[in-house]
């Protein structure tokens, strides 16, 4: 969860090293093919669209590790809340560790850590060392499963904690 302005955030990722995704259409998409021919970075690849309550994310960021087929990426919704009068923001950040063939989608997936705890950790560690956040909090969220699949089957394991970041 993240606490402060729309500037606040993308300024933050963006001292972070963080890259807004580019939007999904037939360029991204070629580009995309030839990142992974090429075994490449695409710095703004763009990231499927995932919905939090019927709604696509206002954000998405982007983090390589030298190839399209592992980076870091995170999604990023407004939510209706204020706190101390500043936007809430929820994000689900993970780190793809290589590309995969998904027979039952006919389309290639990437693969993502299972420990989805540690993508966290770079997040807010990240944002930490801008200089950019004021407080940073971990809550419990004791009705969240420590263990899942995502939806291609990958397993989840969490502490089913959220860090809280608020910005300056």
């Amino acid at each position: 969860m993240l606490i402060g302005s729309q500037e606040q955030v993308q300024g933050a990722f963006a001292d972070a090293g963080w890259s807004q995704a580019s939007k999904l259409g037939e360029k991204s998409k070629l580009e995309t093919l030839r990142a992974i021919a090429e075994d490449r970075e695409y710095s703004e690849a763009p990231v499927s669209i995932l919905y939090l309550h019927g709604r696509p994310p206002e954000m998405v960021f982007e983090k390589l590790n030298n190839t399209f087929s592992k980076r870091h990426h995170l999604r990023i919704w407004r939510r209706p809340d204020r706190y101390q009068g500043q936007p809430v923001w929820v994000s689900a950040a993970t780190h793809d560790t290589g590309i995969d063939f998904s027979a039952k989608d006919s389309t290639f997936i990437h693969k993502i850590d299972s420990q989805i705890d540690v993508e966290r950790s770079k997040v807010a560690n990240d944002l930490l060392l801008t200089g950019k956040v004021q407080s940073l909090l971990m809550v419990d969220r004791r009705n969240v499963p420590q263990h899942g699949q995502n939806a291609t089957d990958g397993n989840l394991n969490t502490d089913a904690k959220m860090a809280v970041i608020v910005l300056k």
